[in-house]
């Protein structure tokens, strides 16, 4: 059996390293749908905008790329590294230098809850994007925008959504009126309640 080359040794040891700090990726995948449209947007009505990026992109030897490609990349990124180091690691399952062989099965691990983690904070933010859009058409503009301040938070998660109804506890009206109906909201940190007119 042959030694770990010390390049895997080295690859291994560094990404351990690093890997934690990429669950900033959460934050960039929270924000891409919002980023690509905003960037579109720009590039149709904005020259100066669609200028710049030209510029930018054949200054760095991309006119082949479009924004769009650019943006996606470091997602892409980001899911290639579990598939890497799985590779890496059965490729290095006869090598006899088991320091360096559990090392790569961390990293390995390591990015796999890494991108699971991304992943699922992903979703979190689909279904808070899907929800802000069925309750903003229940609200007022200004109400709708502190709503959407409220619930895009990066650390917030929904834990369940139901329709409710509101009960008044003065006597004449508890059963002559009609019970308002509204939505109630349970994130990790908070209680939203919110009242259909």
């Amino acid at each position: 059996r042959r030694k770990l080359p010390k390049s895997v040794a080295f690859v291994a040891k560094t990404f351990m390293e690093i890997g934690p700090f990429f669950k900033v990726y959460a934050e960039y995948t929270k924000n891409y749908d919002t980023a690509v449209q905003t960037a579109r947007k720009l590039l149709k009505n904005n020259h100066n905008f669609n200028s710049f990026v030209d510029k930018q992109l054949a200054a760095n030897g991309l006119e082949g790329l479009t924004l769009d490609a650019m943006l996606i990349k470091p997602v892409q990124r980001l899911l290639k590294y579990p598939l890497f180091f799985k590779e890496l690691l059965a490729a290095t399952l006869t090598l006899e230098d088991e320091t360096s062989h559990r090392a790569l099965k961390e990293v390995s691990e390591l990015f796999l809850e890494v991108t699971s983690m991304v992943d699922e904070h992903t979703k979190q933010m689909q279904e808070i994007t899907m929800l802000w859009s069925s309750v903003y058409k229940k609200l007022d503009k200004q109400d709708g925008n502190q709503f959407k301040q409220i619930v895009f938070h990066s650390c917030r998660k929904l834990i369940l959504k139901s329709d409710c109804s509101f009960t008044d506890n003065k006597p004449k009206k508890r059963f002559t009126d009609p019970k308002p109906k509204g939505t109630l909201l349970i994130f990790n940190d908070m209680i939203v309640l919110i009242k259909t007119v």
